[in-house]
């Protein structure tokens, strides 16, 4: 099927509409002549004809001879309204079913007796007498002539005698009858010219001068007005007496079928189709990418296969058109090429791209990192945490600040408490100011401490400040001393003192600094012990865990953690925003 969401019907002759459920009306105004009723068929129609009609488009008039009324082998004419039979020799009648009564007319002369049989008569001569009437006397034409008084030549009139035995007989010309040939026989007596021609009686023969539309010796042939077809637009042409009749097919008008009734209407052709009328009916020229007898189908370009290369995903249909969805990494209007993800340099900041599967990877230089290098690891050497926040590098790229109580905001600088809300001043006169992650009182006279609660004469009143108590310095100190000493001692420091190794439980004071084991002089690695020369790999960016302890300097912290990257998306915003004169929190 070479529709997108549709479908066609090749309709059968007679049917028509997009399902096919129209029967086409085949019945014209000029289906069915002389009063016929037509009946719309399947693709054809029956005509229903008056009486006195006949034929497939009622276009014949009934010939009422075509019964065969006249009997006898009897002649029949019509005359439209009735008919009459010519009767052969010795039949009478309206159907030419009587026999004449020859006798009755006493036919027979010189006494002879008439005597009839069926249509035929007899006349029984006396002596002396023959012929067909007992006319012609028994003796030779010379004889017959003298007894006649007429020259012997014209004793038969209108042909010769000739002697038979002791009789004779008249030879009559064509055209004459008779015994003695004296009676022109009327050759129109048989009505041979049909269909209302005149006939004209001659010597021996007849002439028919016939009726417009007629020809022919008897005027037996019908002009057949149909040659050429004078109907148009396929009209089929009945033949009439001198005329003839059009019927027209669906769709055609007038006398000849020349009028062409325009089918095409509103809304004939769908897709902005072209509408070209036809005789009953009409033809769609159907733009690009549309077929179908309206236009209907819309063409399925997919159907060809035209993305059928490797990289294609899958084809979409459009109008007259199509489009090939691509696998990632592949491009063009087949999918028919592999991306170069390097050629538009997405790496920033000096890094090297190098294309991999439906993508690209980015080496970037020490200090970036992200997809395409633009993301800086450096985001908290700034210290943009306010109030006392703590800066740490998210996961994600970026930094966070973890804000001290009462803060809050991208970089601690909002204050979340109110702190005077608890009213923390104690003297009713005393003032309390909030501040970030604080709170201030400013005292009346007399009274101080942080919350304006120790009684001072001496106070002139302001900002009141916490009273810390004064202590015995020397006293403090000896103590704490006495203190370090006795954990020295649980140490075990004075037996390590002066062995040669620096042991950082006792490199204090009060432990006499280890016996001044950890003071290495000129040589930093005189008590590095480890296998491996840690001097050489001091400071080279990698760990060596046997260089990782305090003899040998820590590897020159090769082995402490680097810090986590900075959040890509704050750090491309703050590269965008660096330095604009504004201040992005």
């Amino acid at each position: 099927n070479q529709y997108v969401d549709s479908y066609t019907c090749t309709c059968p002759l007679g049917f028509s509409g997009i399902n096919c459920q129209t029967n086409d009306e085949d019945c014209t105004e000029t289906s069915c002549m002389n009063g016929g009723t037509c009946i719309d068929g399947i693709n054809s129609y029956i005509c229903t004809c008056k009486p006195g009609f006949t034929g497939s488009n009622c276009q014949n008039r009934i010939n009422l001879c075509d019964s065969s009324p006249c009997l006898n082998g009897a002649t029949c004419q019509d005359h439209t309204t009735h008919y009459t039979c010519h009767c052969p020799y010795g039949y009478t009648g309206k159907d030419c079913g009587e026999y004449v009564d020859w006798c009755s007319t006493n036919p027979c002369e010189n006494q002879a007796t008439c005597v009839q049989n069926k249509n035929q008569y007899q006349c029984l001569c006396g002596v002396g007498w023959t012929g067909k009437v007992c006319d012609v006397e028994m003796v030779s034409c010379k004889d017959a002539a003298l007894r006649k008084v007429v020259p012997l030549k014209k004793l038969c009139n209108n042909g010769t005698c000739e002697d038979i035995g002791n009789s004779h007989r008249c030879h009559c010309s064509d055209g004459y009858s008779g015994s003695y040939c004296q009676t022109e026989i009327n050759e129109c007596d048989s009505a041979p010219c049909q269909n209302g021609g005149t006939c004209l009686d001659l010597i021996g023969s007849y002439s028919c001068k016939c009726p417009k539309g007629f020809q022919g010796q008897n005027c037996e042939l019908n002009v057949d007005d149909c040659k050429p077809n004078p109907c148009q637009n396929g009209g089929t042409c009945h033949d009439l007496v001198n005329s003839f009749s059009c019927s027209c097919p669906s769709g055609t008008l007038g006398y000849i079928c020349e009028i062409n009734v325009d089918d095409c209407r509103p809304g004939a052709c769908h897709n902005n189709g072209t509408c070209l009328d036809k005789v009953g009916g009409f033809e769609c020229k159907c733009p690009p990418g549309f077929v179908g007898p309206r236009c209907e189908g819309d063409i399925n370009e997919c159907l060809s296969n035209p993305c059928s290369n490797a990289g294609t995903l899958d084809c979409v249909q459009l109008v007259n058109d199509y489009h090939c969805n691509c696998k990632l990494g592949f491009m063009g209007r087949h999918c028919e090429s592999k991306v170069n993800f390097c050629a538009t340099s997405p790496c920033q900041n000096g890094g090297v791209c190098t294309t991999i599967h439906a993508g690209h990877k980015c080496t970037c230089p020490e200090g970036f990192y992200g997809k395409n290098c633009e993301f800086s690891g450096y985001d908290c050497d700034s210290n943009p945490c306010q109030n006392g926040g703590v800066c740490r590098i998210s996961d994600g790229g970026g930094y966070i600040c973890d804000c001290p109580s009462g803060t809050n905001g991208t970089n601690c600088e909002i204050d979340t408490i109110n702190e005077c809300d608890s009213n923390p001043c104690k003297h009713l006169d005393a003032i309390c100011q909030d501040k970030l992650g604080d709170y201030a009182c400013y005292c009346p006279p007399k009274h101080t401490g942080k919350n304006c609660e120790i009684y001072d004469r001496g106070f002139p009143g302001g900002l009141g400040r916490a009273v810390v108590p004064t202590l015995d310095a020397t006293s403090y100190y000896a103590k704490d001393l006495e203190k370090q000493r006795q954990q020295c001692n649980q140490n075990k420091c004075p037996v390590k003192r002066g062995n040669g190794r620096c042991d950082e439980e006792c490199n204090t004071y009060a432990c006499e600094f280890d016996g001044n084991d950890c003071s290495l002089g000129i040589n930093p690695w005189a008590n590095c012990t480890a296998s491996t020369r840690c001097w050489e790999v001091f400071m080279d960016g990698i760990c060596n865990e046997d260089c990782n302890n305090p003899e040998c300097l820590f590897d020159g912290r090769d082995c402490e953690e680097s810090l986590q990257p900075c959040n890509p998306i704050y750090d491309a915003y703050c590269q965008k925003h660096y330095a604009n004169g504004l201040c992005d929190y």
